[in-house]
């Protein structure tokens, strides 16, 4: 099985991380919602999981003169609950984060996965800026050691956002890609032995999918 930094850097394109790099709190009046996202998400030590229906580059303010980590966070939250955006903690390392008009598709799953002693993959592992759905689930694929056939047509211009921010196995990383594609209407299904391929699920009104 190829190593999955390999297959972020081949297949997907993206960058790194650096792994103890600084955060630094975005200056105020206004910085975007994906920077409000990622400071959240280093602060916090868990990693976000967006839902598809927020606005990538909407600004976002939020007020906060400390540079204590924990009143910051507090604030953040604060900032988010204005926007009308719920922040649900999933697990103890992933934070599940959309619009409240989403939130019965906000689901926490992670305390289901099965404890494992599978390979760590640490903080900044996984970089998905503009990473297309077909990119995910290649490497999702790969991950699991299968094929990724063809199945339903994917759309091309469908994109995925996910930046690591905890150390996480490899169900775990599986988990977080799973819910990252329901939310945008797809899954991985078995195709014969050796080879799993995408299928389109048709969405509730609530955000959920189904078959």
């Amino acid at each position: 099985m190829k190593n999955i930094l390999i297959a972020l850097l081949c297949i997907a394109s993206v960058e790194l991380c650096a792994q103890n790099s600084p955060v630094k709190r975005p200056s105020n009046p206004g910085v975007t919602l994906d920077k409000a996202l990622v400071l959240y998400g280093e602060l916090s030590e868990r990693t976000v999981l967006r839902h598809p229906s927020l606005m990538a580059n909407q600004l976002f303010v939020y007020n906060s003169a400390t540079t204590n980590h924990a009143e910051i966070i507090q604030h953040l939250e604060a900032a988010f609950a204005e926007k009308e955006i719920a922040v649900i903690p999933d697990g103890g390392k992933f934070v599940l984060i959309g619009p409240k008009s989403q939130q019965a598709a906000l689901v926490p799953g992670a305390t289901n996965i099965a404890p494992t002693t599978t390979k760590l993959y640490p903080k900044g592992s996984i970089h998905f800026v503009n990473v297309t759905v077909g990119q995910v689930m290649t490497i999702y694929a790969d991950l699991i050691g299968k094929k990724l056939a063809q199945g339903d047509p994917l759309p091309p211009m469908m994109f995925v956002a996910m930046i690591q921010t905890s150390e996480l196995t490899r169900e775990e990383c599986l988990y977080a890609f799973e819910t990252l594609l329901r939310w945008q209407g797809w899954r991985l299904v078995p195709s014969g032995t050796d080879a799993i391929k995408p299928m389109q699920v048709s969405r509730e009104p609530d955000g959920q999918t189904k078959k």
